[in-house]
């Protein structure tokens, strides 16, 4: 269901498939496209959550959007490319980006960025018990990659993470 397309300005092909399968009412497919042909070039976008029926008797929530296309200088849309995603798996994909956006890729602890904003969070925290804060450093990481190479220092990193993470309580 990932499905992109192309729509001319009459003929939205996806709708076409899905209502031919009875996966969508008549009355959807028409407010989509009253929707879609309000866009303007300065609020191109758009977005919906529909119901459809993917199995008979299933009922499942997918998100739609899509962006409409303008020529130079129109002021309708010449087209639309849009994207269909089960709600469900938008909800996964955005929860793993926002996980990872805090996270750093190689040992998984927080990043700098989410590290500070949690420390701040803390310290501007009226009720906040108070804290210790230990920062460390690796003697002679810079060495040991420039010696033994960049995979010898991400491991090194990895397994500095990994044992600081088996140390911590959890009220840590």
């Amino acid at each position: 269901y990932h499905t992109i397309f192309h729509e001319s300005t009459s003929i939205l092909h996806a709708a076409d498939q899905f209502r031919a399968s009875d996966h969508i009412s008549a009355e959807e497919i028409e407010r989509i496209r009253r929707d879609l042909r309000a866009l303007t070039p300065a609020e191109p976008f758009y977005r919906t959550r529909l119901v459809l029926a993917v199995f008979p008797g299933r009922l499942e929530e997918f998100d739609f959007f899509a962006r409409a296309l303008f020529k130079t200088d129109a002021s309708r849309p010449s087209g639309y490319i849009g994207r269909l995603t089960r709600s469900a798996d938008l909800q996964k994909e955005l929860s793993y980006q926002h996980t990872w956006a805090q996270r750093d890729y190689l040992t998984g602890l927080l990043s700098r960025q989410a590290f500070e904003a949690k420390t701040q969070e803390l310290i501007r925290h009226p009720d906040c018990a108070p804290f210790t804060l230990l920062l460390l450093n690796i003697e002679d990481y810079k060495a040991v990659r420039a010696e033994k190479g960049h995979d010898a220092g991400d491991g090194l990193l990895r397994a500095a993470a990994a044992e600081i993470r088996s140390r911590l309580r959890g009220t840590d």
